[in-house]
């Protein structure tokens, strides 16, 4: 049922809103209208779909065409406060053409609307557009069952308007403009967040692998190993697993180490190279992420074939976001790995570190505790950090913008396409705390970030309600209910009389039957007539 109207408020279409001697509504020529050699860098503008916007008309998707092309075009000329109407793709979106374009060309995505200005606001038109539930209402109508949104220049046309008192229209507009001035400067305040939180994450960040956060920690315990041992220690178990695994590879050959010369292959990881890096704090050391992962690699190509309903886990680029695993179940592929060692190799065990290699560089995740058997492709490196190394530090560290990540992507050598190599990941410098001190640099740099993390929640939370704020707002005013009604207004239909060529653009359906008022007097919105 459609809702009664306010007192003086007529139902028109937006036929009935035209021009005296304008056709109400144009679409834009055919795209064979203009062929490929009639497009040029400068000439004049040709809006597209892509210029309608929420927020009016931009020209960064704008086409140009010769001028000898444009005067062939000349009945698709622009005028200053013609109105824009997309018939295509997100319907509704609409704009008022500056007085800049006045004479641009408009493409078939777009409707011209040339309506008059003595009887309905192109400020509240547009308004009424965006926020009134009628449109909307209407909208959904025409579009039901069609595979595709699309509004043609009949439905146009006779799509249902709101018409209030022209000195009501001039204190509803006066009124929106004074609240939308308000909302955009919260809107403004509210963008300038984001990009706040993000630098002081980034700030917070830089002082953990500076030893700030944990100075007054350090200073209560000074007994604790410094990173010094930790490292050594590390390297001691490094070898040791390499000649466990080298022992392996022989006995599954059936050979038996004659002497220590096979000792000689092993390759010790080579020492921090600190003469441009900064200085740490008492206890910490540098370290290089050769020397903190156990090992690195990535999958293959060729896992197609392994595809599967059901099984592991296959772990591509897009289930990494940025500081965790994404496993929507809409993006999870499965597979059945392959039995030996391409399997064994690529195969994910909790702790373990995550990064991306190509595309969105320098994503980095931890595999949790309990996760379900998992493998990687050939977009991901797994890195297995060694003993006594926090994983959530290593991956802290390299996710930091301002610390691993931005040597990481100073390291991406792809000049055409984004890719970083497994020795890239291998030669990153760490500033290695003792292992104590790593936990506490993870549990205050987390503990920052998911308050940061909250506040992000709040102002996109207040983002989305800033948009309800808006267009309840909007609703309201096409509801009778943003400014009061004056009495002494004259009433819309009075003025729709007094147009010389009023009946011109009407149908002859909608010429059989007045439009349709609100009472002027009525006690109550019920007591209304309908439209």
């Amino acid at each position: 049922m459609i809702a009664a109207l306010p007192p003086g408020w007529v139902r028109v279409r937006v036929g009935d809103l035209a021009q005296d001697g304008e056709q109400p509504v144009l679409t834009g020529p055919f795209g064979t209208s203009m062929g490929s050699d009639d497009f040029v860098s400068k000439g004049c503008p040709v809006l597209t779909i892509g210029c309608l916007t929420d927020a009016g008309i931009r020209m960064s998707k704008a086409a140009h065409v010769r001028p000898e092309k444009a005067a062939e075009l000349d009945r698709y000329r622009l005028r200053a406060g013609d109105l824009l109407f997309s018939r295509m793709a997100s319907v509704g979106r609409a704009g008022i053409v500056p007085p800049e374009l006045d004479g641009a060309l408009f493409n078939y995505h777009i409707m011209r609307l040339r309506l008059s200005g003595a009887v309905m606001l192109p400020d509240l038109f547009l308004a009424y557009v965006r926020g009134a539930p009628d449109v909307r209402k209407y909208l959904e109508d025409v579009n039901h069952g069609a595979t595709r949104d699309g509004i043609n220049t009949t439905q146009l046309v006779e799509m249902p308007v709101a018409l209030p008192p022209m000195n009501e229209q001039r204190r509803i507009v006066a009124k929106l403009e004074s609240l939308q001035a308000r909302s955009r400067r919260a809107r403004e305040a509210l963008d300038a967040v984001p990009p706040l939180l993000e630098k002081l994450r980034q700030s917070i960040l830089a002082a953990a692998f500076r030893g700030d956060l944990t100075k007054e920690w350090r200073a209560k315990h000074k007994d604790v190993e410094p990173a010094e041992k930790l490292l050594a220690r590390i390297r001691v178990e490094r070898r040791k697993k390499w000649e466990e695994a080298e022992l392996a590879k022989m006995k599954a050959k059936g050979k038996r180490p004659i002497d220590d010369q096979w000792k000689a292959k092993y390759k010790e990881p080579e020492p921090v190279e600190e003469t441009d890096l900064p200085e740490l704090p008492d206890g910490w050391c540098w370290a290089s992420t050769d020397e903190l992962f156990s090992f690195v690699t990535s999958g293959s190509r060729g896992w197609a074939e392994h595809y599967a309903n059901d099984g592991a886990l296959f772990l591509r680029i897009g289930n990494l976001d940025h500081d965790s695993i994404d496993l929507d179940l809409a993006d999870v592929q499965r597979v059945r790995p392959p039995v030996g060692a391409e399997g064994e190799r690529t195969r994910v065990e909790a702790g373990d570190v995550l990064i991306s290699i190509t595309a969105d560089l320098g994503m980095v995740a931890v595999v949790p505790e309990s996760f379900e058997p998992a493998y990687v492709n050939q977009h991901i490196a797994l890195a297995r950090p060694a003993w006594s190394v926090p994983a959530a530090y290593l991956a802290l560290y390299l996710s930091a913008p301002l610390n691993g990540k931005r040597l990481l992507l100073r390291a991406n050598r792809g000049a055409t396409k984004a890719g970083l190599g497994l020795d890239d990941i291998r030669s990153v410098p760490v500033p290695l705390p003792p292992t104590a001190e790593a936990s506490q640099v993870v549990h205050r740099s987390l503990s920052a970030v998911r308050l940061i993390r909250r506040f992000r929640d709040r102002q996109a939370d207040h983002v989305v309600r800033l948009g309800q704020l808006d267009r309840a707002t909007l609703a309201k005013a096409f509801r009778g209910e943003l400014v009061p009604q004056d009495p002494n207004d004259e009433p819309a239909d009075v003025m729709l009389a007094q147009r010389p060529a009023a009946s011109s653009t009407q149908s002859s359906d909608s010429a059989k039957a007045a439009p349709k008022r609100g009472r002027r007097g009525a006690t109550s919105r019920g007591d209304a007539a309908d439209g």
